[in-house]
């Protein structure tokens, strides 16, 4: 009846300390990583960029070109 649903974005890497927890999230859809930061009251996620500045894209099938 009910199907389980794939998560779009999976953690590829997470790391904790005294203020707060960071993790590299990756979209399944796009490829593209980010970081995500949570603690000391505040949350944010960004797109991990390149040295051009575009966006790392992971490789495989949702990153595929």
């Amino acid at each position: 009846m009910f199907e389980k649903r794939k998560e779009r974005f999976t953690v590829k890497s997470s790391e904790s300390f005294r203020g707060g927890d960071l993790s590299v999230l990756v979209d399944g859809q796009t490829g593209v990583q980010y970081l995500d930061f949570v603690g000391m009251g505040c949350s944010s996620i960004i797109p991990l960029l390149d040295r051009d500045g575009k966006p790392l894209v992971e490789p495989g099938p949702a990153g595929e070109d």
